[in-house]
């Protein structure tokens, strides 16, 4: 791990930021009646609905914490699992959703000492169970809600399964790379380092593809008890996700039933999938043009722009906040560490073969 300064340039952060939430300013004033204030609740239960919404993201959180400490088997402390998961979820509002915070999260990690290669194979095993997760509950919850899901569901079906086609490719993909074959990730990488324009990286290259391969190999042995674990933390990181919603609306536009608490679940799971092909920031206007859709039937038009606004707010923005607070600190505290003081770094526990 280098101990060179990093250099930040803010104005690259806070342009995609800006982009985004004047995406989302600008349909939730293309859309707002003045009226639709008159629709929604501004009570004492508004306030507690949305400390609830914001301890559901605390949840998401705590979460998040325990399967990045699982997956990197406790090399992370709590500290440094918070920060990791507050910056990751910074990247991935800032950028867009094709894009993701992967790129910043290999970054984090290896900055917190974990090899390239290593830190490589932990976030592509985080992606793999994110989209595992939608592709096994996903056209679930498409085939037994379908007539309820959507005002137009013919529009969106051929949507859904165009999205969920390259959701379910990539996955099968990193299942490939991750658990069945690891060794042909590796073989795969060394030998696009070996190209003539990238062969003077090929010595690094190698050394993160062998990294990659024994981590995989790792996770290919690491038992189903083990991936059922991480797994069921990310159904309930999802889960609190979604939850969150849940307590927004019914913070502004008043109670729901159990069904109608599931139908937003499964509103919200096949949305997800279609944020999937979205260019903007963190989904900014692509998600607020599905929320009409998720919140079709429970709420006016002109409400479900301005809840979808709100729940913005409540679930993505305190990320911007969080972020722009920690990422200082974050700096300030891995630039202090030099190679020579680092603790050993890990190896897994048991054979792999």
């Amino acid at each position: 791990m280098t101990n060179a300064p990093i250099e930040v340039s803010w104005w690259k952060i806070w342009i995609p930021v800006a982009l985004g939430v004047l995406t989302a300013a600008f349909l939730f004033w293309k859309h707002f009646d003045p009226q639709v204030l008159l629709q929604l609740r501004f009570d004492w239960q508004t306030g507690m609905w949305l400390a609830i919404a914001l301890l559901f993201l605390i949840a998401r959180h705590f979460i998040y914490m325990l399967r990045i400490m699982v997956l990197t088997e406790g090399w992370l402390g709590w500290r440094s699992a918070f920060e990791v998961i507050t910056l990751w979820e910074f990247a991935t509002v800032i950028t867009p959703p094709v894009v993701g915070g992967s790129a910043a999260a290999l970054f984090l990690l290896n900055r917190e000492g974990l090899p390239l290669g290593r830190s490589t194979a932990t976030v592509i095993a985080v992606i793999f169970l994110d989209h595992l997760l939608f592709v096994l509950i996903a056209p679930v919850f498409f085939l037994v809600f379908r007539d309820l899901l959507f005002s137009d569901a013919q529009a969106l079906t051929t949507t859904f399964w165009f999205a969920y086609t390259i959701f379910t490719g990539y996955t099968v993909l990193l299942a490939l790379g991750l658990l069945i074959k690891p060794r042909l990730l590796m073989v795969v990488l060394i030998s696009i380092f070996s190209l003539p324009l990238l062969r003077r990286w090929k010595k690094g290259a190698m050394k993160m593809a062998r990294d990659i391969y024994y981590t995989a190999e790792h996770f290919k042995h690491a038992g189903i008890s083990y991936w059922l674990l991480l797994l069921g933390l990310t159904g309930l990181g999802w889960l609190f996700r979604f939850l969150n919603l849940n307590a927004v609306v019914v913070a502004f536009a008043g109670s729901l039933s159990l069904f109608e608490h599931i139908i937003l679940i499964a509103r919200q799971t096949v949305m997800w999938v279609l944020l999937l092909v979205s260019p903007t920031p963190g989904g900014s206007g692509t998600a607020e043009f599905a929320f009409v859709e998720i919140l079709y039937g429970l709420v006016n038009r002109g409400a479900a722009s301005l809840l979808a606004f709100l729940w913005r707010l409540v679930s993505f923005y305190p990320y911007l906040i969080a972020g722009v607070i920690i990422l200082p600190l974050w700096l300030k505290r891995v630039q202090q560490h030099h190679p020579s003081s680092l603790k050993r770094l890990p190896t897994f526990k048991g054979k792999t073969k």
